[in-house]
């Protein structure tokens, strides 16, 4: 689903927003990760399980790396950080494998949305985790939230996991930024993109230098 689209713009994102809005405070977090996992699917449903199955795999392996504090130089220490890495390593093996082989190698099912944004945002938080880096703290919720979040799952921007903070003071600024965005997009990009399209369709041989 584009963010251009009639249906996303006039339909998904209103409804959304609502929800959100409208939610007591305490359940906002879950009200934004169902709409998240509702966007996922209506982009790429076939791969909706795979992509809950990596979210929870990351989770539970940060939720492991928050349980497993450093600390002390004991013999208990030295097991619990050599604990600390191989976990940080499944996680960096999952997530890389996963984009590996949904990219490289198995691409006649099609690729699951924004598996290359969710596989470097999966690395920052579990390397974030792992250095003590999660902010207010690694919760669940928020953790699955910062994975899926629907604004960025398919074209990013990628950000730290301990940014993924409720802000909800910054909905103007939001609002202008998508504004703009949507501007630069529906008047500037679409308008120019039939340019470098007939130039990748055209024949090498048919161009002159100047032209390429």
């Amino acid at each position: 689903m584009a963010f251009t689209d009639l249906f996303f713009l006039f339909s998904f994102l209103p409804v959304s927003l609502a929800a959100y809005y409208f939610a007591k405070e305490n359940i906002r977090e879950y009200v934004l990760l169902a709409v998240s996992l509702v966007f996922y699917a209506c982009g790429s449903f076939a791969h909706l399980g795979l992509f809950c199955g990596a979210v929870a795999v990351n989770i539970l392996l940060g939720q492991l790396l928050s349980a497993s504090c450093p600390g002390g130089a004991s013999e208990s220490a030295a097991r619990n950080r050599l604990l600390r890495k191989a976990l940080l390593f499944t996680g960096v093996l999952f997530d890389v494998s996963l984009l590996v082989f949904y990219k490289y190698i198995r691409t006649d099912t099609g690729l699951p949305l924004g598996i290359s944004f969710f596989t470097f945002k999966a690395l920052s938080y579990l390397a974030d985790t792992y250095a003590g880096r999660a902010g207010e703290g690694n919760h669940p919720v928020r953790a699955a939230l910062y994975l899926s979040f629907f604004p960025q799952v398919q074209s990013g921007p990628l950000s730290r996991y301990r940014d993924m903070q409720r802000k909800g003071s910054l909905f103007s600024e939001g609002a202008c930024q998508f504004i703009h965005g949507f501007a630069k997009k529906a008047l500037l990009a679409d308008s120019l993109g039939h340019i470098p399209a007939e130039t990748f369709a055209a024949r090498p041989d048919s161009m002159s230098t100047a032209y390429a």
